[in-house]
């Protein structure tokens, strides 16, 4: 370990770096106390250097590490609070408008979608305000006329970005706010204008981006193809289908969908043998410079994409140690990427691409030349040799990053990136040449076809491997602390590779043994059943389950079972929960809808014929859940049913879900709007 910390030194700064960015977050520590911190750190920093006795010196080499380690640690938490967005303050009315800057648009079938940066805004009482606040933002309709860079002023009624409130849910707004988005605003078409247009390099990159994307959407690919090749050359899977998404996840492959650095070390290998000539010439550095100059200009046609950018970031880091002379190191390099990003943006260590691009390449950097076998002389045997331990190597690093985010591992994913990564640099190559015949005129139909073979040559591996019975693991939960003992763990049996001492073994099985009895304590802890209304924009979806089988309810509603299950895999591999039978709502001769939810009876409102059934006397229920298909009142249902509480479906459409809400107040009833109150839930043994 002593060797690996003298090697790369910025992973002494590094790493008390992001300890102090997590302690920003979690621990809420001021700017003021990180500020203290540092002079203090540097006062006793600057006394231990006065001591002159060498004797004495040497006995606080390690006290003399203390205070940078300190400084680096609140140099974490200032970065952090730095980029904290701050709340909305001003006096919202219906006649507050704002101004915004167009960042990105993106269309979907009835909406334009946009990242916005606003400016400034203009209160109910005509004072303005600086704003200075990027937001998410929806516009009703599709305005093809708008465009990166354009500045538009429009009715202003920001809402912070929060979550669906439903138990074991990916936390949304948390991934959004790492983002730098905390609130969203809808604009109704009418409501907004166009006042200007202001040109800079990320409007020009996105607006290149599309032209391109464009490009392929007309060109002579097929539908699916056009899909893949947006997302493989530009970034954009927003056109990818669900279907195609699942296939290539399942197949252990779907790295290859978003961009990143396996891409960018593509175009960098491409143009090592485009160039080759000037290694003859001895113009070494000239083809490292021209090296860096196309990434950067393939991450600036690809919108500047998070993963594009910290790939580019660090391939520099080595591609300029190279061209200066200087020592490095590979895991140097990784380090000082991360620093460099984490000092832009601390909230990047939260993003899943961050982590799983890190811990990819950082395991393959510590095992990939332990485990290499063959002579590089042996080309064909080293090379495919390589590719599987790389394979084999990355999938550990990030195995566990999949089952904690997605709750499944695919078992088979060294044999499908054994098959399609050696054809990967070939497909990429073609695909940047299309495009570029594409700009200049070309149509290039020999080379689309050769392009739409490639796309169906990986969906048949990703189906067959997919058919491969067990190829894939559904139904995985792994806590946070879990996640944590298991890279700890991975690290210690590295030590021990590395250093060959049996005191890293003892720790590694001691950790594995930790984290396995972790395991049978929260699976002893967890409820053996109870029932959940979740909350959807789509339907009203009912679950109830009872060691580990479960009833999805009907509410005369369309209910997809591999999109509820896609939408709350967390809460289904958690609690155990496999099979999910369809039930429907009990209905008896008088119309009466409802259903017993562990000691709860709910009666579920899902259409108006409720009004053309007598009832002789009010049915009391505990829950009275009215979905979007009922359309009457509250006063209307108070003739059937005497409800303890009212419950509204997430899917009611807001302005009517108020209208009720008021109606409840008014007739004293309490009311819980899943909207804005979060699904309804109990757990029982």
């Amino acid at each position: 370990m002593k060797d690996t910390l003298s090697k790369t030194p910025i992973l002494r700064i590094l790493f008390p770096y992001i300890i102090g960015i997590l302690a920003a977050f979690h621990l809420n520590i001021s700017t003021a106390y990180a500020i203290c911190t540092i002079l203090l750190s540097i006062m006793a920093y600057a006394f231990l250097l006065k001591i002159k006795s060498p004797k004495l010196r040497i006995g606080h080499n390690y006290i003399l590490s203390i205070p940078i380690l300190a400084t680096c640690f609140s140099i974490g938490i200032i970065c952090t609070n730095i980029h904290r967005t701050d709340d909305i303050n001003i006096t919202l009315g219906d006649s507050t408008i704002a101004n915004a800057y167009i960042l990105k648009v993106s269309d979907n079938d009835f909406s334009t979608n946009l990242h916005i940066h606003v400016t400034t805004a203009i209160d109910s009482c005509g004072n303005n305000h600086e704003i200075n606040q990027k937001m998410t933002a929806w516009i009703e309709g599709n305005d093809y006329s708008i465009t990166e860079g354009d500045i538009i002023t429009f009715k202003f009624n920001p809402q912070s970005i929060t979550n669906l409130k439903n138990p074991e849910e990916f936390d949304y707004a948390k991934y959004m706010n790492n983002k730098g988005f905390s609130y969203h605003v809808f604009i109704n078409d009418g409501e907004y204008k166009k006042i200007g247009h202001e040109n800079s390099y990320l409007s020009h990159s996105r607006c290149m981006q599309r032209k391109l994307k464009n490009m392929l959407l007309s060109s002579q690919l097929s539908p699916d193809a056009k899909s893949f090749y947006c997302a493989i050359l530009l970034g954009d899977v927003s056109l990818l289908q669900d279907d195609i998404k699942q296939e290539f996840s399942h197949a252990g492959i779907a790295h290859i969908l978003a961009l990143s650095g396996l891409h960018i070390g593509i175009i960098a290998l491409l143009l090592n043998i485009f160039l080759f000539p000037l290694d003859i010439l001895g113009h070494k550095k000239i083809k490292l410079f021209f090296t860096l100059l196309a990434t950067i200009a393939y991450a600036y046609i690809t919108g500047f994409s998070v993963s594009v950018i910290r790939a580019t970031i660090m391939i520099g880091f080595v591609i300029f140690s190279r061209i200066l002379y200087r020592k490095n190191t590979s895991l140097n390099a990784l380090f000082s990427s991360a620093l460099f990003i984490l000092l832009i943006n601390p909230h990047a260590l939260f993003d899943i691409g961050f982590q799983f691009s890190f811990c990819s390449v950082f395991f393959i950097l510590l095992l990939a030349q332990k485990f290499t076998v063959f002579s590089p002389k042996q080309k064909l045997i080293h090379y495919t040799s390589s590719l599987v331990t790389i394979s084999a190597i990355s999938m550990l690093g990030t195995v566990w990053l999949t089952a904690f985010y997605f709750n499944y591992i695919s078992t088979l994913s060294i044999i499908s990136n054994f098959l399609i990564l050696p054809l990967l640099p070939i497909i990429v190559g073609c695909g940047i040449i299309f495009l570029i015949l594409l700009i200049i005129g070309f149509k290039a139909t020999l080379l689309a076809t050769a392009l739409n073979t490639s796309f169906s040559f990986i969906t048949d591996i990703s189906t067959s491997i997919n058919q491969i019975p067990h190829s894939h693991i559904d139904n995985i939960y792994i806590s946070p602390l879990a996640l944590c003992l298991i890279y700890i763990a991975l690290l210690l049996l590295i030590l021990f590779i590395h250093k060959h001492r049996i005191s890293y073994l003892y720790a590694f099985m001691a950790v594995i043994a930790g984290s396995f009895l972790l395991d049978i304590a929260e699976t002893n802890e967890l409820p053996k059943g109870g029932y959940v209304i979740f909350n959807s924009n789509s339907n009203t979806p009912v679950l109830t389950f009872s060691n580990s089988k479960s009833l999805l309810l009907l509410c005369d509603e369309d209910i997809d079972i591999a999109s509820f299950s896609n939408s709350h895999r967390n809460f289904l591999a958690k609690y155990n929960i496999n099979d999910i039978k369809i039930d429907s709502i009990t209905h008896s001769k008088n119309g009466v809808f409802y259903k017993m939810l562990g000691d709860k009876k709910a009666a579920i409102i899902s259409s108006n014929e409720i009004k053309n059934y007598s009832f002789t006397s009010r049915i009391e229920v505990d829950y009275l859940v009215i979905t979007n298909k009922y359309y009457g009142d509250i006063i209307g249902l108070l003739d059937c049913y005497d409800p303890h509480m009212i419950i509204l479906s997430g899917n009611i459409y807001y302005k009517k879900a108020d209208l009720l809400i008021n109606e409840c107040k008014e007739l004293n009833l309490r009311v819980h709007n899943i909207r804005t109150d979060g699904a309804v839930y109990e757990f029982f043994n």
